[in-house]
């Protein structure tokens, strides 16, 4: 079991420090730096960063196809608009509804046509 423990910033310093300390205290620590945190956790072994090593090669096998497709697959269920910018005019907005596109505005956060 570990216990997470959290300095905060101060107002001179930029760093986050957060450590995981492990439950004995007979064992080896190490950091780990990165935008302004240092994280201190126990030290671990070599062989469960190979098994993790190995866990993240298998995910990015998998992560791998959907990386390379482009775009974004909305799946919209029936009855739910769709909006975007009106390329004509960017201050209204086009509602596609049920196979319908329909030009307005948002006034009091509802949709108005035009």
């Amino acid at each position: 079991m570990s216990k997470i423990t959290e300095r905060g910033r101060s107002s001179y310093s930029s760093t986050t420090h957060v450590s995981v300390k492990p439950a004995s205290r007979d064992t080896a620590s190490a950091k780990v730096h990165f935008a302004g945190v240092v994280i201190t956790h126990a030290k671990l072994s070599k062989s469960v960063v190979k098994q993790q090593l190995a866990a993240s090669g298998s995910a990015m096998k998998r992560l791998r196809p959907a990386l390379l497709e482009r775009g974004v697959k909305l799946r919209i269920a029936a009855g739910v608009p769709l909006y975007h910018a009106d390329p004509s005019n960017p201050s209204r907005v086009v509602r596609k509804l049920k196979g319908k596109e329909r030009i307005g505005t948002f006034v009091n956060g509802k949709f108005k046509p035009i």
